[in-house]
């Protein structure tokens, strides 16, 4: 009655030998030196996306370790990408899945645009672009961007676009409780990221991160 919010016929299903869990303690049985918990979802997910900080926190301390064992790791410049940034480069080559983009901050990452993300209009290969980042993953060396234009920041009063390696004007999502339609636009095997409505005029969407399981479900 304890494993989930409703009826679990068969705990293998759900479980495994050596997961992780958050678990909920429901009654104490001081007599008997016993304690007894509840893996109910409903009861014991993570607040504030707890699994995710969890994660993210796991893939940089792998980096930091990588970086100390690989001076070629350590040099290259991650803080050149901040998710959410805009960053200049030019089509490399057109692939069936998408885009690459040759990064100006540093060659040897690559810049992934995948089909999902492409503009309209057909860009040739040399083309030089400005994308916004939507996610980084430094164990691959990949950056994936989107040079969908609405989710770039608007062009500046001379007409020029955004400079490269720039944080775009974004609003400031600070209510918890705010409802909002969110846009995915990339999809990871433990999370998606999303973009949300621009709530001003020059307000680039604000990204965002949501994560595809919680503690207690197996992916």
């Amino acid at each position: 009655a304890q494993l989930g919010d409703s009826f679990v016929s068969d705990p293998r299903r759900q479980f495994a030998v050596g997961q992780s869990v958050r678990a909920q303690v429901v009654q104490v049985d001081g007599d008997r030196a016993r304690f007894s918990v509840t893996l109910k979802p409903a009861l014991v997910a993570s607040p504030h996306a707890a699994l995710l900080a969890s994660l993210f926190a796991d893939l940089e301390l792998a980096a930091s370790l990588r970086n100390e064992m690989s001076a070629e790791d350590a040099a290259i410049p991650w803080e050149a990408f901040p998710v959410g940034s805009v960053a200049g480069g030019s089509i490399g080559a057109r692939e069936e899945y998408g885009l690459t983009i040759d990064l100006a901050a540093d060659r040897n990452v690559v810049g992934l645009v995948s089909k999902s993300q492409e503009p309209e209009k057909v860009l040739p290969e040399g083309s030089a672009v400005v994308a916004r980042v939507l996610d980084v993953s430094k164990a691959d060396g990949v950056v994936d961007l989107s040079l969908k234009p609405h989710l770039l920041p608007p062009p500046r009063k001379s007409g020029k676009p955004a400079k490269p390696t720039t944080q775009p004007k974004a609003d400031k999502w600070k209510v918890t409780s705010d409802k909002v339609v969110a846009t995915v636009q990339l999809v990871k095997p433990e999370y998606l990221v999303a973009s949300l409505p621009a709530r001003k005029a020059g307000a680039a969407p604000t990204l965002g991160f949501l994560a595809t399981r919680d503690f207690n479900l197996l992916a």
